[in-house]
């Protein structure tokens, strides 16, 4: 194994609703909703959004469609 492929590491599998931060999702990869285990993700997502406002706003505002005072922001009509 040479150096440069010892120093590449791969990008480890995260949920959608693991963490509180859309940044915790990791890098973009190509999935179809008919992915049975993407299904559950979104149903989980879909679920999480619903049951904890503070979560939703904390996802609005790093979309950029909410601003800090959870008013929407100019390009999202506010």
């Amino acid at each position: 194994m040479s150096l440069k492929e010892s120093s590449v590491k791969k990008p480890a599998q995260a949920s959608p609703v693991a963490g509180d931060s859309i940044a915790s999702v990791g890098p973009a990869q190509s999935v179809r909703l008919s992915d049975p285990a993407m299904a559950e993700s979104v149903s989980e997502l879909k679920n999480r959004l619903r049951n904890d406002p503070g979560f939703a706003r904390r996802m609005l505002r790093e979309a950029g469609i909410l601003n800090r005072d959870g008013r929407l922001t100019k390009a999202f009509g506010g």
